[in-house]
């Protein structure tokens, strides 16, 4: 019996409310970019991607996330970038909070620990909001998104005919509480 592959990563993830103003928020930078934008429910920001991971490494994701402690911290987006070479249009934060780099840091040493594969570029924290922009638009010069961090997610990405959609697999609120959201 063969184990199946998932592809995974932890992230960032807003709840309902903050979703909403985000995608409202991001709406004017959208308008005549082209590309295929990321649908509200999708939004997330991304600590660390893992790729294909076996079903039976699930479980020990599931544990590595439980460790981890959202910051009480709010991630503020202030650059409208275009990235060239995944053709992405992102806000990202040009100021991290250290307690957010500090979270992402360690979760990629407990990653490595565990014998998974990590991304070894450094890390930008980033909303991408529309992927596939084929040229790049007129940015606007300023912009700011203020994202409360709250929750972190285990998240699958499931491919589609409209582009990948993302799951929470396990959701934590606080190091104590999760929500699962799929049996492995």
């Amino acid at each position: 019996m063969s184990d199946l592959l998932h592809r995974v990563y932890f992230a960032l993830w807003p709840d309902a409310a903050l979703r909403a103003s985000l995608a409202a928020a991001v709406a004017p930078a959208l308008a005549g970019v082209g590309g295929r934008p990321v649908m509200p429910q999708d939004l997330h920001v991304t600590l660390a991607f893992l790729g294909g991971v076996a079903s039976s490494a699930l479980a020990t994701l599931a544990r590595i996330g439980a460790t981890l402690a959202p910051p009480l911290v709010t991630l503020s987006f202030d650059r409208l970038e275009w990235w060239s070479g995944s053709r992405a249009l992102v806000i990202a934060a040009s100021s991290p909070p250290p307690s957010l780099m500090e979270l992402q840091d360690g979760l990629q040493r407990r990653l490595a620990s565990a014998g998974l594969q990590v991304d070894l570029r450094q890390y930008r924290p980033h909303l991408t909001i529309a992927r596939g922009v084929p040229v790049r638009p007129l940015l606007a010069p300023s912009m700011s998104i203020a994202w409360p961090v709250g929750a972190i997610a285990l998240v699958e990405s499931m491919g589609g005919s409209a582009g990948a959609r993302y799951q929470p697999l396990v959701l934590w609120d606080a190091p104590s509480t999760a929500t699962e959201f799929h049996v492995f």
